[in-house]
């Protein structure tokens, strides 16, 4: 239900910025979407940035980035004999990044293509809205059922990287975010979540 609500939130919010933007011309809007490489993880991770920017200055601009993510967690059991974490089930987190980003002046490629090479920072609040299921098979049978258990969020780093050819926009980004305890009602943790992820992106600004 948490998670529901903060996603209809991220979407409300990121419309009426769009519109916003449309009518200032100091003000724009990055929107990307992108896959997490180098990750021996079985599912395959995804995510989703928007991004509404303020620009300072020619070259400088500072945001907001709201990311959500899908697949991009690998845990740690502490307790395989008695717990067991779904590491197939789909895990999702959402974020939410203050940034600065820096664009140097356009370079010319194959005559008449600029683009413009930028590299930006970012620190904010990761794992929101976000849980893990978990299995007891300390008994026998053990149950089919699983019941999950709440992640604490984590404050975490960015630093991205890449070029921006007119609207579009490619680039790496990797966001370094403290592994987070999967810890039961009861205060005893379980496990440990590593959430932090190196990603390839592609996307465009409004």
């Amino acid at each position: 239900m948490l998670r529901s609500t903060l996603l209809l939130l991220y979407s409300l919010f990121i419309c009426c910025f769009s519109l916003n933007a449309q009518e200032r011309a100091n003000t724009e809007i990055g929107v990307e979407a992108g896959v997490r490489l180098l990750s021996k993880a079985r599912n395959v991770g995804l995510f989703l940035n928007a991004e509404p920017r303020l620009r300072v200055s020619n070259h400088a601009s500072v945001g907001l980035r709201l990311s959500v993510t899908v697949n991009m967690q690998s845990y740690e059991n502490a307790d395989d004999t008695r717990y067991l974490i779904d590491e197939e089930f789909d895990d999702g987190f959402l974020s939410a990044v203050a940034t600065f980003q820096y664009q140097w002046n356009e370079r010319r490629i194959f005559r008449k293509l600029f683009f413009r090479p930028y590299l930006g920072l970012g620190m904010g609040p990761y794992l929101i809205a976000n849980s893990v299921e978990v299995f007891d098979v300390s008994t026998i049978p053990p149950p089919d059922k699983s019941f999950e258990v709440p992640v604490n969020y984590k404050i975490g780093f960015l630093v991205r990287g890449g070029i921006q050819l007119r609207k579009s926009r490619l680039g790496l980004e990797y966001n370094h975010i403290p592994r987070s305890d999967v810890q039961l009602q009861s205060g005893s943790a379980i496990g440990t979540v590593n959430s932090s992820y190196l990603g390839l992106f592609v996307g465009f600004t409004i």
